[in-house]
């Protein structure tokens, strides 16, 4: 648990400090479900939801924005196709931005998305997706490994 919370404080603080950063509702994804995953071992939903809130605020993000734009765009992506879902505005903010800053959360919201739209996060659709999003792939492909280890 404590990892996690370090790990993702740290992360996404450094990265915020990049002129790179901005924020996406795709990071909103990764977060929510890593938190979901996360947070699990917690004896309540009140601590649980107390520790996602509180590493919100932490970050400068309002909580219930944060939970609102992942689950929003979790469930509009469920409808799509994963062509449709590369092109939608959401994901096409990160491939135009032009060196997009990548963070763990942001990754976990792409293979969240990928696996919406019914694409398996094998290494080649990992870096099909790095590629359509203009996002360093070996990135991605290393956290989706640790990931897949942690969990």
């Amino acid at each position: 648990m404590q990892l996690f919370v370090g790990e993702i404080i740290q992360g996404t603080c450094f990265a915020m400090f990049s002129p790179q950063y901005k924020y996406s509702p795709v990071y909103a994804v990764g977060f929510e479900s890593l938190c979901k995953l996360f947070l699990d071992t917690l004896p309540s939903d009140q601590d649980r939801e107390e520790l996602r809130s509180s590493m919100c605020i932490g970050l400068g993000i309002d909580p219930a924005v944060m939970k609102k734009d992942g689950e929003e765009l979790l469930a509009n992506a469920k409808g799509m196709a994963e062509a449709e879902l590369l092109e939608s505005p959401d994901l096409k903010a990160i491939a135009t931005a032009g060196n997009f800053k990548y963070t763990y959360s942001l990754g976990a919201g792409i293979i969240c998305l990928m696996e919406a739209v019914g694409t398996e996060p094998t290494d080649e659709a990992i870096t099909r997706w790095s590629d359509s999003l203009n996002l360093k792939g070996k990135l991605l492909l290393r956290d989706y490994t640790y990931y897949k280890s942690s969990v």
